[in-house]
């Protein structure tokens, strides 16, 4: 996973990506306005205080996934710069699977996350856990 990297180095890396990176000529260059925005959700003290960082897939289409794998769910984030960000969850243990767009409350959607991958499938709803209510 990418937590044993050099983050802002992997992203300079990402940013020299050139046409055809994947393979002749498939793969575009990953959006400096993306890059922009993908460090910024690397720096949300909920996804910095996480056991596991993203692994940070660049993407055919000159995007950039975060990808979170775990034995318990997975979750993907593709961060856009010109609109909403989209997320697809899975609960390996219930099978659940959401695909939709992301809130702008990062931190808040990282937590219901964190809650299901406990096994606990909560709704997702803009609100403090409960250990922080004390």
């Amino acid at each position: 996973m990418t937590k044993e990297w050099d983050v802002p180095r992997f992203l300079r890396y990402l940013a020299s990506l050139e046409t055809g990176w994947y393979e002749p000529g498939i793969g575009l260059p990953v959006d400096p306005h993306i890059l922009k925005v993908t460090e910024r959700y690397l720096h949300y003290s909920l996804i910095q205080a996480l056991p596991w960082q993203p692994d940070i897939v660049p993407t055919i289409t000159g995007g950039i996934q975060l990808e979170w794998h775990t034995e318990l769910g997975d979750l993907i984030v593709e961060p856009q710069w010109d609109e909403e960000a989209t997320f697809y969850y899975v609960n390996n243990a219930t099978g659940t699977e959401i695909e939709d767009f992301l809130s702008e409350d990062v931190d808040a959607f990282i937590e219901v996350w964190v809650y299901a991958l406990h096994g606990v499938d909560r709704p997702i709803v803009w609100d403090r856990p409960e250990w922080e209510e004390e």
